[in-house]
């Protein structure tokens, strides 16, 4: 099953980690990190979101600083990496929807209703602001400058999956508003 937390290893360096996330055998390491080295760094396809929707370093600033506030927000630090990571994004995303779930799971109805609603507040949000139009961006980048089996496949894969969520994250907010 496709969700956040593959997209998040998927974009992530492909290291011993990431090819036992994806079941894939030691021989395939060498050949997907010199894809991501060309594609994530030579080729200039970023993989932060600031890059893909700000148009100066005043805007990337402030992008920077609205997904930690984010962060945040949840008692969270990302370590390791930028904040506006693609991987980091993408885990974020799937932090408030196990977040989300387990209220469900664990809480009495009251608390559990509250804790909900915050988190989907908060994934909408984060989602419509912040992580759809990058990795829109960042999808179609894959698409047009890889031939490479892995990221061909996982871009179109978040193409598909971030529409699907989009007609509930976004879309479904517009008809809420009316």
């Amino acid at each position: 099953m496709i969700d956040y937390k593959v997209f998040s290893v998927a974009f992530s360096y492909p290291d011993d980690g990431f090819l036992d996330f994806f079941g894939l055998s030691g021989d395939q390491k060498m050949p997907l990190a010199a894809e991501y080295d060309r594609l994530f760094r030579l080729n200039g396809l970023w993989l932060y979101g600031a890059e893909h929707t700000s148009s100066n370093e005043f805007q990337k600033a402030q992008h920077i600083s609205d997904v930690m506030s984010f962060y945040r927000a949840m008692g969270l630090e990302p370590d390791g990496d930028r904040p506006d990571s693609m991987s980091i994004e993408m885990e974020f995303m799937h932090y408030l929807l196990y977040k989300r779930l387990n209220a469900k799971k664990t809480l009495s109805a009251g608390e559990a209703g509250e804790k909900e609603s915050i988190c989907l507040d908060m994934e909408k949000k984060f989602f419509a602001d912040h992580l759809y139009p990058a990795a829109r961006k960042l999808a179609e980048g894959i698409s047009a400058s890889s031939s490479n089996g892995f990221y061909l496949g996982i871009s179109r894969e978040l193409i598909e999956f971030i529409e699907e969520e989009k007609k509930f994250m976004i879309d479904e907010q517009l008809y809420e508003k009316e």
